[in-house]
Parts: C-alpha cells; sequence; structure tokens
C-alpha cells in the first residue's frame, strides 16, 4: 500500500525531529549552554514578575488582618518617615483618648531622635513594654528589655549584621539582649529599650512621645482622629493603616513592572537563541549543505527550528524550579519580617500554588516561545540561504 501525501508529511516530520534531536545530544556543549542560559532568563523573569506580583495581595492581607492604628503626636513636633521623632505630650491625656467613641486600646510610647555609640548618625531611641507588632518588628534572636532594665534590643533589616554587646545612650550604658527585624527603613538601626527605663532616662515620668491607638472594625477613623485632636489643641493625629488608594498604587506600578520584566525576557531569549543559532549554522554548513541536497532547503529550515523549540522544551523545566525556589524564599522571608514562622516546605508548597494559579507562568513562557521562535527564523533567513548555497558550491567541486 503506497503512502498517501499527509503519511509522507509526517515522515518528513519525524525524520526532522529524530535529526534535530540528534544534533541535540551530539553537541553537548552548545545544547547545555543553550539550555542553561534560556532557562536562566526566563527562570529570573518568572522570580521577579511572580514576586512583585504578590506584593498587591500581601498589601492587602496586611490591610485587612491588621487592626486600624492611629498615631497621635505633638502637632509641633519634626516628623522622620511617618514617626515623630521629639513629640511631648502629657500623659494624662491617656484617659481623656481612652473614653472616645471607637478607641479599644491606647499605647504609649516614648521616641527619641538622638546620638548613641550604635552609628556616627542620630538614631531613634524607642521605649516601649507591649505590643510591638505596631512598629512592624519581629524579634530575630534574644528577648526584648525587661521593665526598669538597662537592655536593648537593635532593630536591623538583615538577620546577620554584626552588632555590639552593648552600646551608650547618653551617658548610660545598655547591654544588647536582642536583634529585631524590620522591613521598615526608618526603624533600621533604632534601638528599643524598655518603656520605664526610658521614661528615666529622658526625663518624661508625666509626658510621653506618642499615642498608637487602635480603633475597632465598626468605628470611622476620620472621625475618630477629629475627636482625639479635640482633647488637646497641641495634638495631630495621622491614620498608619493601609489604605485602598495605597493598594491601587501599588497595583499599577506592580502591573507596568511586570509588563517590563516580560518584554526584557523575551528580548534576551530572542538574542541568545539568535546568536546561538547563527553560530550553529556557522559551524556545520557541511551537514545543512547535504540535508538540503537531499531533502530541500524546507526541511533544513525546520531541523534548525525543532532544535531550538527542543532546547525550549528542556529549559522551561529548570526555569520552573527556579521560580519556585527563588518565590518560595521571598515568601518565606516576608512571613518572617512580620513574625510569621513557616516552614520551607509551606513556602514552597505556597510557591508552587502561586506560579500554577497565575498567568505569570503562561505569559512568561509564551513570551519566551515566541522570542525562541522569532529569534531562530531571524537567524535562518539571514545566515542559512549562503551557508547553503556556499556547502552546495563545496560539495560539487
Amino acid at each position: 500500500m503506497s503512502e498517501t501525501p499527509r503519511d509522507k508529511r509526517n515522515h518528513r516530520r519525524l525524520t526532522t525531529l529524530s535529526l534535530a534531536w540528534l544534533a541535540i545530544s551530539r553537541r553537548k556543549r552548545r545544547s547545555i549552554i543553550s539550555i542553561v542560559l534560556l532557562s536562566f532568563v526566563i527562570g529570573s523573569s518568572i522570580t521577579i514578575g511572580s514576586t512583585i506580583g504578590r506584593f498587591p495581595t500581601w498589601v492587602s492581607a496586611l490591610s485587612t488582618t491588621s487592626p486600624t492604628v492611629l498615631l497621635t503626636y505633638e502637632r509641633s513636633s519634626p516628623l522622620v518617615g511617618l514617626i515623630p521623632a521629639n513629640s511631648t505630650i502629657p500623659l494624662s491625656d491617656q484617659s481623656a483618648i481612652s473614653s472616645v467613641s471607637g478607641v479599644s486600646d491606647v499605647t504609649p510610647l516614648i521616641v527619641k531622635d538622638i546620638h548613641t555609640s550604635l552609628s556616627d548618625n542620630p538614631s531613634l531611641v524607642v521605649g516601649l513594654d507591649i505590643n510591638f507588632w505596631q512598629l512592624s518588628l519581629g524579634l530575630n534572636k534574644g528577648h526584648w528589655p525587661e521593665p526598669n532594665s538597662s537592655q536593648a534590643v537593635i532593630a536591623v533589616s538583615n538577620p546577620s549584621a554584626n552588632l555590639p554587646s552593648s552600646l551608650t545612650i547618653g551617658n548610660e550604658s545598655f547591654e544588647v539582649v536582642g536583634v529585631a527585624l524590620t522591613s521598615d527603613l526608618i526603624l533600621v538601626d533604632s534601638v528599643i529599650i524598655s518603656y520605664t527605663t526610658a521614661q528615666t532616662l529622658f526625663s518624661l515620668e508625666h509626658s510621653t512621645s506618642i499615642f498608637l491607638i487602635q480603633v475597632n472594625s465598626r468605628a470611622d477613623p476620620s472621625i475618630v482622629s477629629n475627636q482625639i485632636d479635640q482633647i488637646d489643641p497641641a495634638l495631630e493625629t495621622i491614620d498608619l493603616s493601609s489604605s485602598a488608594q495605597l493598594l491601587n498604587t501599588v497595583t499599577e506600578v506592580v502591573s507596568s513592572i511586570s509588563n517590563t520584566v516580560v518584554l526584557a525576557e523575551a528580548i534576551f531569549a530572542f538574542v541568545i537563541l539568535t546568536t546561538l543559532t547563527i553560530s550553529s549554522i556557522n559551524t556545520r554548513r557541511w551537514e545543512y549543505g547535504l540535508v538540503s541536497s537531499y531533502a530541500g532547503r524546507t526541511s533544513v529550515f525546520k531541523m534548525i527550528l525543532f532544535e531550538n523549540w527542543i532546547i525550549f522544551v528542556l529549559a522551561i523545566i529548570p526555569a520552573f524550579s527556579i521560580g519556585i525556589g527563588v518565590l518560595g524564599y521571598f515568601t518565606y522571608y516576608f512571613n518572617l519580617l512580620f513574625g510569621i514562622h513557616v516552614s520551607a516546605d509551606f513556602a514552597l508548597g505556597a510557591a508552587n500554588q502561586t506560579l500554577l494559579g497565575s498567568t505569570t507562568l503562561l505569559l512568561n513562557y509564551t513570551a519566551a516561545f515566541v522570542a525562541t521562535t522569532l529569534g531562530s527564523i531571524l537567524a535562518i533567513m539571514i545566515v542559512l540561504p549562503k551557508i547553503i548555497s556556499r556547502a552546495l558550491v563545496d560539495q560539487q567541486a
């Protein structure tokens, strides 16, 4: 029984695919370099895109799980970020603020922007005994300062930072008993001491620096803020909670960054495959000339294209592993910054679900595949006709 035209086409495709795989397996060095480079580019894009893509979710989660927190301080006090560093307000205002409708908790804090032995620049010295989550701090090691003690905790952004065993604030020496992690750049290198110790150190027995005010979910923060400001004309109150406007801004920024990352990935993949294809064609002139003589230029074209598609398929597997690994690390570290300890298996599992359940993976794979195809076609169209013509001439000679 003779072969139909369709059977012949299928046979030619299988033959071309076999030749492409044979070429990849024979040239292991070139194939490994291509797979490593392409998987690194795709994996980096997946990692960056998926990580920044999680930020709106993280911001939203923090804004919904954290209670609304207001900060009240002396109106004339200068701000360091959102923290009034040298505010002074009477402690007697605490009872009046606590009686405002909608207020569920009032926490006095002492904050001073002064020189310490920790660095040449002024450091924020924070005196508090409770509710450390309110300053976005998570204790990494050691313990919090005991009340009425000369103990201190240093806040850092890097858990492996080398820190002194003691420091001096004014004329007082403090033992460093703990290290706190923070994602707030304002609080990096700040020093936390006991609230009662800070009262004595800064002569604030009847005053404090600020009040952190927790508002219940049923109250309107703006109304509560206005009522607090009416208690004392010297007071100013601001809302520290995440807002919908902030979330929208983060989402817009993340979207633009994600698009840029995917475009950069496509460009790198295009350049890598174009360069490697041109190099491959130049080093295999005789082989392509021979295939072209017996099967035609179309078969050579398909064989090169199949080679690069196989390399692309082999590259997406390690690329996916890179994406899971790095996103899992960021998931673990982000939770750690906010005092939530999760296992490595949980972080990797969450990263896997994030990638499989989002459009980031498909978008990056599609961009890389299109770039791979276009890069291959460009290289083939530019170099292959000359190479084949030269090879045919050499064969005839």
